[in-house]
């Protein structure tokens, strides 16, 4: 009985029979739930509103294809993840990319094995690197102090004639870099604005 049951399993996952309706195993090896011209080793077919599972216990991993709605996720396409927080992962020394597709295959995001994120750039040399410019609301920038020591009655504050003859000599305020360190190493803005 067990050597039956064996060899009708192998049968009906080598043949090139059509199974429960469109599920389908040709002799090519590819795979067809719900198509039977799979083209790839595994082609799942279904129609948009669907989604295919992978189970867990009680936690799931589904590729999804959402219909048209009102919904943050409507006429959208991914995964959803639910019962662990979700995860995306790549192997040791491996770099993840974000590409979109304008006409051609453009990369927009990558995240260096180091933790560096970069936009509009390939090699980001800080913990995020934009290669563009950054629109925001509000930007907080936290220090640890602040230059109100220039208003204490010992701090001594270089006199006028003084800064007049440094622009002089030099091209740019005193403590300020000039165009060619900013134009080398940018500028720190949290060090200008003190």
């Amino acid at each position: 009985m067990k050597n039956n049951l064996i060899f009708i399993c192998l049968f009906i996952f080598f043949s090139e029979t059509v199974l429960a309706q469109s599920n389908y195993f040709p002799s090519s090896g590819n795979v067809g739930i719900g198509t039977l011209s799979p083209l790839y080793q595994l082609h799942l077919q279904a129609s948009e509103g669907n989604r295919a599972r992978f189970q867990f216990a009680n936690k799931t991993v589904d590729l999804v294809s959402y219909g048209a709605g009102s919904d943050a996720y409507s006429s959208t396409q991914g995964v959803f993840m639910s019962g662990h927080d979700g995860l995306i992962m790549t192997g040791p020394n491996n770099h993840l990319r974000i590409i979109t597709n304008n006409g051609s295959y453009t990369e927009r995001i990558r995240v260096l094995s180091n933790g560096n994120v970069g936009i509009g750039t390939k090699v980001p040399q800080y913990l995020l690197a934009v290669n563009g410019v950054i629109g925001a609301k509000e930007v907080n920038v936290t220090t640890a102090g602040w230059a109100d020591f220039v208003f204490d009655p010992k701090y001594k504050l270089m006199p006028l004639s003084e800064v007049e003859a440094f622009i002089a000599k030099n091209g740019h305020l005193p403590n300020i870099p000039t165009e060619k360190e900013v134009i080398e190493g940018g500028v720190n803005l949290l060090e200008m604005n003190i």
